[in-house]
């Protein structure tokens, strides 16, 4: 039963192996262009976090320029810094200040890939209104900052975008309305390609994080396709939302209205003559918000319309949101989350620990029983194996042992196939939450959403596991044996080098807890023997 377990145990970390990209694909971003004119800052003070008094709306500030003068305008807040562009009425910068990417600076989600950027019209109407708008203004309030961009070419082609940037928080408003030679015409705007810019660092140490996918609701389901199998512009059936997202970040666009419309097309980056990343281009027509930050289970349930499950938690998600809200709890009392997976799985192994207990006894005692079981086999190697009459006469003598000494063969295997779901819910936790990203344990482990960078956890796992493995009692002294104690636990050590360290902490603190229990049920049947060769004796 042990060599089944172990078994199973590697068989679930090989494809968590599967699972997890290691590498992502090489990509050199192109070198920018020199700007054509020279750029005017326009920046904003941020608005106080808390006020006591709601101020009337200030009056409209108008910045005119030239027609081909090119000017940016910035905010900022405790949560953000937003940069915006009258070429185009463009945001051509959004960095989270709350988050910091590789290289430690505020993580922008603005990519760098392209000419264009997010609000751009795409299509019809992109070459009159992707030039510079003539007309910028300004209205402050304690909520914040309304961005109106206006441009008229005076032959009937107008084009108004509003923005809406919140004091609090990072969703932003936004609303357009277009007139070719005099008509109102409803053209496509754009986000993307993609969110941010990948570095150097981030393909060394991200796996995935950087990998895109495109999420939507449909009609009441939430709905995901993968960026890199998407190779034709299609269109979204979303009617309330759509969003691009990363391992842990969002760009989710919300219509106002049920009349919104939504696609979506893919480019491809390509570095050094090789084939790129594929980046997805977001287009919609319709006013709405994009919420841009991290995929918060908290703040997206808030918004509703089930946008709490853009967060992929994969296989045994009910498990790691589980997961998630105890460690959440533990993180309440311990402000440290390697403190709380400890926590957890002490919880976790109470829990359990009545069938993980009796499933320890029960392997313990039908290894006991292994000579026995042999004499038995032994007696009928001497028939066939087609030999079905004889083999079910072995298997009813085995069956019977059991029964003789009320011993459940099922017993001894299946309570500690619960344990798996936990191992599979923890890693997928670690790998989708945000709340543990770049969140430190003590000393050398900075970032418990990444490997051990000196690989001690992953060691001290690994001779856990060996002790584990002599503590199981055994009869047999064959090299199987052998393999099954050292061998499976320097394979098992070697592949979790690369998981995250607050996976292997947990593996590691299970295994110790392990370990505790084993030596209690040795001393149980210890004990138990002596009873019942004092009763012989008394007999």
């Amino acid at each position: 039963m042990e060599k089944r377990l172990t078994l199973a145990i590697v068989l679930t970390v090989i494809f968590l192996i599967a699972y997890q990209q290691l590498v992502l694909k090489k990509y050199v971003p192109p070198p920018k262009k020199a700007a054509a004119t020279e750029s005017v800052v326009v920046r904003t003070s941020p608005a106080p976090a808390q006020t006591t008094t709601v101020n009337e709306p200030a009056p409209l500030s108008t910045s005119a320029v030239g027609e081909d003068r090119v000017r940016t305008w910035v905010k900022e807040t405790k949560d953000y810094r937003a940069e915006f562009s009258n070429r185009g009425a463009t945001l051509i910068s959004f960095t989270l200040l709350g988050h910091k990417g590789s290289d430690h600076k505020p993580l922008e989600l603005v990519s760098k890939r392209r000419e264009v950027s997010p609000f751009a019209v795409s299509g019809e109407g992109a070459d009159l209104f992707n030039s510079v708008y003539h007309k910028m203004e300004t209205q402050e309030s304690s909520e914040g900052t309304r961005l109106t961009f206006t441009f008229d070419d005076g032959q009937g082609n107008r084009s108004y975008k509003e923005f809406f940037l919140p004091s609090q928080g990072t969703l932003l408003d936004f609303s357009s309305r277009f007139f070719v030679n005099g008509r109102s015409r409803r053209l496509s705007l754009l986000w993307g390609p993609g969110l941010g810019t990948i570095l150097e660092k981030d393909k060394e140490n991200a796996g995935y994080e950087f990998d895109e996918s495109l999420c939507f609701y449909d009609f009441g389901k939430v709905k995901r396709l993968k960026i890199k199998d998407i190779k034709e512009q299609q269109q979204i059936p979303a009617n309330k939302w759509a969003a691009l997202d990363i391992k842990y970040f969002v760009a989710l666009l919300s219509f106002k209205r049920n009349d919104g419309a939504a696609w979506i097309k893919t480019v491809e980056d390509s570095g050094n003559g090789k084939k790129g990343q594929r980046h997805g281009i977001l287009l919609f027509q319709g006013d709405g918000s994009f919420y841009l930050g991290p995929k918060s289970h908290d703040i997206l349930k808030a918004m509703g319309d089930s946008k709490e499950n853009i967060i992929d938690y994969g296989f045994f998600g009910l498990i790691a949101k589980a997961l998630l809200f105890l460690l959440q709890k533990a993180y309440s009392l311990i402000p440290n989350y390697g403190v709380a997976i400890i926590l957890v799985t002490i919880v976790l192994k109470l829990v359990l620990l009545p069938l993980t207990f009796s499933s320890s006894v029960s392997m313990a005692r039908m290894q006991e029983l292994q000579p026995e079981i042999k004499r038995i086999q032994n007696r009928y190697k001497k028939f066939d194996r087609r030999d079905i009459e004889a083999r079910q006469k072995m298997n009813q003598e085995v069956m019977g042992l059991y029964k003789e000494h009320k011993i459940n063969p099922a017993g001894g295997c299946l309570p500690l196939f619960i344990q798996l779901p936990f191992l599979w819910g923890f890693y997928n936790l670690l790998s989708a939450s945000i709340e543990i990203r770049h969140q430190p344990f003590f000393l050398w482990i900075q970032d418990l959403s990444q490997k051990d960078p000196i690989y001690i956890l992953p060691v001290l796992m690994g001779l856990t596991q060996i002790l584990l493995q002599k503590m199981t009692p055994s009869t047999s002294t064959d090299r199987n044996q052998v393999f099954m104690t050292y061998g499976m636990s320097i394979f098992m050590t070697v592949l979790f080098l690369n998981f995250q360290s607050g996976l292997v902490l947990y593996w590691l603190l299970n295994n110790i807890l392990q370990v505790v229990q084993q030596y209690f049920v040795l001393d149980v049947l210890k004990k138990r023997k002596q009873t019942e060769s004092l009763k012989k004796k008394a007999a």
